[in-house]
């Protein structure tokens, strides 16, 4: 009887573990997941070296062409120092032989003021001369007796007249031949001082509202006077 019993249970023990083997098996259960594909990364752009600016070259300065000359000079005799204002019109200013015009100021003003008084640098412009005017001593010019403080000091202002010359020619080609001297009162009694005391470079001088001062004063060569 229990043999019988064992017989029957095996079958069905066997049929059961087919059962739940076969679950995963052969039969078509639906649809298989799809993989998922691996994202590719994404490429790291190139980036194209930046070429570099191309130098712009500074731009050279353009000389200004037919520009007028007009400077502020000093020359210094013994331990004073004279200035003295120079206009060259343009035409003139790389011209040979230029004609030198001294102008002088008068008692109590100067140079800058005796420039704008006179209007002798248009009247350059237009004759065609350079224009030498030069500052005097407190002032004034020691032309003798006249005037003060410079003839009380004894100013040599003949002697730095020269030395002005000398370096206008620095500067310019001046005519030697035509060196003039012009000047108003005080400057115009320099100007007589200078015919005498400076004749082998003065040509000519035309003194305004002015008198020689010292009347033992004398020149060789004689001196042309336009009073």
């Amino acid at each position: 009887m229990a043999a019988k019993t064992t017989k029957t249970v095996a079958p069905l023990l066997l049929g059961l573990c087919l059962a739940a083997c076969g679950g995963g098996g052969g039969g078509d259960d639906g649809p298989q997941p799809t993989a998922t594909p691996t994202a590719s990364a994404t490429p790291v752009p190139t980036t194209a070296p930046t070429p570099l600016p191309t130098a712009v070259p500074t731009p050279t300065a353009t000389p200004v062409v037919g520009s007028d000359l007009s400077t502020v000079r000093s020359v210094t005799l013994g331990q004073l120092e004279h200035r003295y204002r120079l206009y060259v019109p343009a035409r003139l200013v790389s011209a040979a032989d230029v004609p030198l015009v001294i102008s002088l100021h008068g008692g109590g003003t100067d140079a800058a003021n005796h420039d704008v008084f006179t209007r002798l640098r248009l009247t350059a412009a237009a004759q065609g001369f350079a224009l030498m005017t030069p500052d005097g001593y407190g002032q004034t010019w020691n032309a003798g007796t006249c005037c003060a403080p410079s003839s009380a000091f004894r100013i040599d202002h003949v002697g730095a007249i020269d030395a002005m010359l000398d370096d206008v020619a620095t500067v310019i080609a001046v005519d030697g031949d035509r060196v003039f001297a012009t000047g108003h009162s005080n400057g115009g009694m320099l100007a007589y001082r200078l015919a005498c005391e400076l004749s082998e470079r003065i040509a000519a001088i035309a003194p305004n509202a002015a008198v020689m001062m010292d009347t033992d004063l004398d020149t060789t060569p004689p001196t042309e006077v336009y009073a």
